[in-house]
């Protein structure tokens, strides 16, 4: 089965079992669970202390300046949805939405939210929602923040100038099954004083699954008006990058798949051919709604 046609072929199973009955009860939660997972979009969470340009990696990883550069947005939600909406979190806990750029830049002149969730129909927002957050200085609130963003992200890529020994103690609080498919992002990598790889190789020690540095300037500027300047892309890092980051994502969804197969098969519900332009009329009944972050009431 190819990617789309099979994973629609297990959502329709899945969807058929439930609607009809056929499961038993104790598995039918399971099975709502895993219908979810397979359409809802992987987490990539881009985390790390403030100032080392992970707004800058969010915008080359969605190909588009969408997330506003400068601004304390709190923590930053990308999804799929309509194009110009935005919804900020108060760290009260209320929530105020807006249409366009200029009504969210309004709407921050009443104080940072604890998170502002961003809607665009880019493409690679199909495949992927991003989440940016900053870790605090202070330790123990780092630890919590890297502990959440954890909960919610299927990789995460840790974002840093120089891995220093405070951002060590609070990438340590990471469950370990977390660091096993981590990225540990050198950004200033167009920069005289930017750390090599391998100094960021020995800092990292086995925290991390790969070490990689990027030039997010570099990356932009490669991509021209008359098309993409593919060697200096490669050059800057941005495509080793994004490799990397569809080859983790592709191999959660095919573990994914093949889990639900199983339990498909074990619980004898049939799985039937599923014609490629049905794949786009499957939508999720009801996706799990994502948690507020620390500090948001």
């Amino acid at each position: 089965m190819t990617d789309r046609v099979g994973q629609a072929a297990l959502v329709r199973a899945l969807r058929m079992a439930v609607i009809r009955g056929t499961l038993r009860p104790d598995v039918r939660d399971r099975a709502k669970g895993m219908m979810a997972a397979l359409l809802q979009p992987a987490s990539v969470a881009l985390i790390g202390p403030s100032g080392v340009g992970k707004t800058g990696i969010a915008n080359l990883l969605l190909d588009a300046p969408l997330v506003p550069d400068g601004r304390d947005l709190g923590v930053v939600r990308v999804i799929h949805g309509t194009p110009g909406r935005a919804t900020l979190t108060r760290p009260d806990g209320t929530r105020v939405q807006v249409g366009d750029v200029g009504a969210l830049l309004d709407a921050l002149r009443d104080g940072p939210p604890a998170m502002t969730q961003l809607e665009s129909d880019l493409p690679a927002l199909r495949r992927i929602t991003l989440l940016e957050a900053t870790i605090p200085a202070e330790a123990t609130a780092a630890g919590r923040a890297v502990a959440w963003v954890a909960g919610q992200a299927d990789l995460i890529v840790w974002c840093t100038a120089a891995f220093a020994p405070s951002e060590r103690t609070a990438w340590s609080r990471a469950p370990e099954g977390v660091k096993d498919r981590a990225v540990l992002l050198g950004t200033r990598a167009d920069r005289p004083d930017a750390w090599s790889l391998d100094r960021l190789a020995d800092a990292a020690g086995e925290e991390f699954a790969v070490v990689q540095t990027v030039s997010a300037h570099d990356a932009r500027a490669a991509r021209r008006r008359d098309g993409l300047d593919r060697d200096a892309f490669r050059a800057a890092g941005a495509t080793a990058l994004i490799t990397r980051i569809m080859s983790d994502l592709n191999a959660r969804d095919g573990a994914l798949r093949a889990q639900v197969e199983v339990f498909l098969r074990r619980e004898g519900v049939p799985i039937h051919p599923v014609a490629e332009d049905e794949v786009l009329t499957l939508t999720d009944p009801q996706v799990p709604a994502a948690e507020r972050p620390p500090g948001a009431g």
